[in-house]
């Protein structure tokens, strides 16, 4: 499995670098992940408890305890 400091080493590479750029490519990434989580809910495609830890961990201010799935 690969660690969270990897994908961040990977994204930093990928922007040549730039910390700054690496920043924007993750927010696009997180962004465009949910999208699916959303489209996956209304077609109820994946297992509920799977998507609404999903959901939870993409976007990470949401309070833990009443996170509900659109």
């Amino acid at each position: 499995m690969t660690s969270s400091y990897d994908i961040a080493r990977e994204f930093v590479q990928a922007a040549e670098g730039d910390l700054r750029s690496a920043i924007y490519r993750m927010a696009h990434v997180i962004n465009m992940a949910r999208a699916r989580v959303e489209d996956a809910a209304a077609r109820e495609a994946m297992d509920g408890e799977q998507l609404r830890l999903l959901w939870r961990d993409l976007h990470p201010n949401e309070r833990r305890a009443e996170v509900t799935v659109p």
